[in-house]
C-alpha cells in the first residue's frame, strides 16, 4: 500500500528507505514500512496504532498490526540491509566500526511466542529476579551522527508538529550544555531555531497546506513578486505614489492571470450601471449611442 498522500517526507528519507527494498519479498510490503518508519518518527507513543495514526492509517491501524504478525519479511535480512547503510552513509572509508552488543528480556505470554521461557531479569520485582518471556541479543552500531538527523525533524515540520521540534532541540541543547565534553559547543544556530518555532508553530502548520494543495515553499511567492511587482514597477525613472502603484498593480495582477478580457466585461457592465442607468432610463441608452 502506498503512503497516504497527506504524508509528506523528505526526498533523502524517501530515497534512504528505498534502498530497504530488497528485504522485502512484496513491493506492498515495502511500502506500508516506508508508512510506518515514517508514523515511527511522528508519534508521541512507541506503539503500533500510534505509529499508524501519526501516519494517516488511523482507520486502518489493523493494517498496521498485520506487518508485524502476518506480513511476510526477515527481521534479519531487514537489520543486514539497515546496518550497510549505516556503514554505507555514516563510517568514514576506512574508519572503526564500533559494535556494541547488549542483551534484552521482554515480557511475553502465550502459547505462540517465540522461544518464551522463565529467565533472569533484573528489573523483575520481588527477590527472584526472574519472569516469563524471550530475551533479544542487540547489536547497535556506534555513530556520530551528521546532518541527517534534522530529516526525521524536518518530517515532523511537515506535519505541523513544529512546536514539539522545538521541544526536542531544546532538550538536546540542554542535554549538550549539561555534559563536559559538549559544553564548549556553540549552540547558537539550535537556540535560534527554537526561539522561532515556539514563537512562529501556530503559523506553520503545513500538514493542512499540503492536504488542500497549497504551495509551502517561498519560491513561488518570491518569483511571482519579481514577476508581478518588480518588472513593471522598477523600471528606470519610474517614480509612484501609493495611490498610483496600488491602481497599476492590481491591473498587472488581471493581465498576468490572463482574466483582462472577463475584466473588461465586468467593467463595463459596472460602468454602464452605475454611471449610465444613475441618468438615463436603461431602454433610452441605445438611442442616446451611450457606450461604456
Amino acid at each position: 500500500m502506498l503512503p497516504p498522500a497527506s504524508l509528506p517526507m523528505p526526498s533523502t528519507w524517501r530515497d534512504l528507505l528505498e534502498e530497504l527494498a530488497p528485504a522485502f519479498s512484496r513491493r506492498s510490503t515495502h511500502q506500508l514500512f516506508i508508512t510506518l518508519a515514517c508514523g515511527m518518527i511522528l508519534a508521541d507513543r512507541s506503539t503500533v496504532v500510534a505509529m499508524a495514526a501519526a501516519a494517516g492509517l488511523a482507520e486502518r491501524w489493523r493494517r498496521a498490526c498485520w506487518f508485524f504478525s502476518g506480513a511476510v519479511w526477515d527481521i534479519d535480512a531487514l537489520g543486514l540491509a539497515i546496518a550497510r547503510l549505516i556503514v554505507k552513509y555514516l563510517i568514514a572509508d576506512g574508519g572503526p566500526l564500533v559494535v556494541a552488543v547488549d542483551g534484552t528480556f521482554f515480557k511475553r505470554w502465550g502459547r505462540k511466542v517465540f522461544q518464551a521461557r522463565w529467565a533472569y531479569d533484573g528489573s523483575a520485582q520481588g527477590g527472584k529476579k526472574i519472569a516469563f518471556g524471550n530475551t533479544w541479543v542487540i547489536a547497535a552500531i556506534v555513530v556520530k551522527l551528521p546532518g541527517q538527523w534534522a530529516d526525521g525533524q524536518l518530517l515532523r515540520v511537515l506535519h505541523g508538529r513544529a512546536k514539539a521540534v522545538a521541544a526536542t532541540l531544546d532538550s538536546v541543547a540542554a542535554k549538550t550544555r549539561s555534559s563536559p565534553r559538549t559544553r564548549h559547543l556553540d549552540l547558537t544556530n539550535i537556540d535560534k531555531a527554537v526561539t522561532y518555532l515556539t514563537n512562529n508553530h501556530q503559523h506553520m502548520r503545513y500538514d493542512k497546506a499540503l492536504a488542500a494543495g497549497w504551495p509551502i515553499a517561498t519560491g513561488m511567492i518570491e518569483g511571482a513578486c519579481r514577476f508581478v511587482i518588480e518588472d513593471r514597477f522598477g523600471i528606470t525613472g519610474a517614480r509612484w505614489s501609493p495611490g498610483g502603484a496600488d491602481v497599476i498593480l492590481k491591473l498587472r495582477a488581471v493581465v498576468v492571470n490572463g482574466d483582462l478580457d472577463d475584466y473588461m466585461t465586468y467593467y463595463k457592465q459596472r460602468y454602464r450601471d452605475d454611471i449610465h442607468l444613475t441618468r438615463y432610463h436603461p431602454d433610452s441608452i441605445p438611442d442616446l449611442g451611450l457606450t461604456a
